[in-house]
């Protein structure tokens, strides 16, 4: 039994109409996060534009398809993302939820002078350092050997980055982790709108805001940064000194709860799909393992980049049909997306499609960058794709160097996931330094 079979067996004679609708959404959310890359391999060759019910989304599977989707800024636009921002975020609109504007653009704008491309070292040297004591710390005292779970590795380390970069450690880490993942989780992966989880976000927005808030007049008054210490925040506050660099408080909680909030869980993600996917390659663990050891810190990316296709930490991108338009006009899965309609960009399915990659079952460096759609595509792509990209690879370099590498025994050993988040997964390693 596939997906679409499942699917077509919810739709029961005598059911009401939007219990069948709520259950089939129901259906593809558990095939998203527990059978992903059947669900598209499925959807590609039979429905590669595939609609649940209205109000549900369109699913779009194919590669020029999602690509088409995400660079119509004027057909497809970003209001779902918005609509739950709103929720979340008091009213107010982070960059992801808007619309090309003057608002995005000024944000986006005044953001590019806090969060800068010459970070990236001061960033790849902090995470290295995160990354060294987390994995130091999972060795016996006095031993050579250890174990390192690897979910809570992946979560506690971009937590520690958000106080050292962005200046925002949180009360501590672990409600500073479920103000977010509740946010995250109201952010993207409330498919069937579940008012529980609605509100559960709007609350840990409206606290994560007032941490912020209460972050703000620190700093202000010299109570919350070392001297001379150079934080995101620090620098947004600085700059509102100069009328064309100004944003205001409000604006200013809105873009660091939005770019904390796309980082952490994504990050965790990212970072133990990557070590899964690699230890299930053998005949690639060697080469990533010499390319974490490399001098070019950048020689072990490509590896990240090619494991990550196998299994997508972020795999829709969710837009809106503005205004009515054909998909893939000319080809036989020709679609009429009429206005209002939401859609799912699967950007984790396009990264699979053999009308497009060469092979795509097989796990192969060098392929041109464009077929990798991690972070999107537009100008919606992902505002922190390349501290994403450096941080990851940190992180998962850190593993891979520890000598004897190797899954844990049984069980513990298996990537697992609880629902859209990574439950548990345990690696071990044998002697040498650590």
């Amino acid at each position: 039994m596939g997906f679409l079979s499942d699917y077509q067996a919810l739709n029961k004679p005598g059911t009401p109409p939007e219990q069948v609708a709520a259950a089939q959404v129901g259906l593809f959310e558990q095939w998203l996060f527990g059978r992903q890359s059947e669900l598209f391999a499925e959807l590609r060759e039979q429905q590669p534009i595939f609609s649940l019910p209205a109000p549900g989304p369109v699913v779009v599977t194919r590669f020029p398809d999602v690509l088409e989707v995400a660079s119509l800024d004027g057909t497809f636009g970003v209001e779902p993302y918005g609509a739950t921002n709103q929720v979340v975020m008091g009213g107010e609109n982070f960059l992801l939820g808007l619309n090309d504007g003057a608002q995005y653009e000024s944000d986006k704008a005044t953001l590019r002078l806090a969060v800068k491309r010459t970070d990236l070292d001061r960033i790849r040297s902090s995470v290295a350092a995160i990354a060294k004591a987390l994995t130091n710390a999972a060795t016996a005292s006095g031993k050579t050997s250890g174990q390192l779970e690897l979910a809570g590795y992946a979560q506690l380390a971009p937590l520690q980055l958000a106080g050292e970069y962005f200046g925002l450690p949180g009360p501590d880490p672990q409600t500073l982790g479920t103000w977010i993942r509740t946010i995250f989780t109201e952010l993207f992966l409330n498919l069937n709108n579940d008012p529980k989880i609605t509100a559960a976000g709007a609350q840990a927005g409206k606290d994560f805001g007032a941490y912020i808030d209460a972050r703000i007049a620190a700093v202000r008054s010299g109570a919350a940064e070392a001297p001379g210490r150079d934080t995101v925040l620090g620098r947004l506050l600085a700059m509102q000194a100069d009328p064309d660099t100004a944003l205001a408080d409000d604006r200013v909680r809105v873009n660091l709860i939005g770019l904390v909030v796309g980082m952490i869980d994504n990050t965790q993600m990212a970072v133990v799909n990557a070590i899964d996917v690699l230890l299930a390659h053998p005949d690639q663990l060697a080469g990533a393992i010499a390319a974490a050891g490399a001098a070019d810190p950048t020689a072990l990316l490509a590896y990240v980049l090619e494991a990550l296709r196998f299994h997508s930490p972020a795999p829709l991108l969710v837009r809106l049909a503005d205004q009515g338009h054909t998909l893939a006009k000319g080809t036989p899965r020709e679609t009429a997306i009429p206005a209002g309609r939401v859609i799912f960009a699967a950007n984790g399915s396009a990264m699979m499609d053999a009308a497009e990659l060469d092979h795509p079952e097989q796990f192969t460096l060098g392929r041109p960058n464009y077929q990798y759609l991690h972070f999107g595509f537009g100008i919606h792509q992902c505002f922190g794709k390349y501290i994403s990209q450096v941080q990851v690879t940190e992180l998962v370099r850190a593993v891979l160097l520890l000598p004897g590498l190797k899954r844990a025994a049984g069980a513990d050993g298996q990537l697992v996931y609880a629902g859209p988040f990574p439950k548990s997964f345990t690696v071990e390693f044998g002697s040498g330094s650590v």
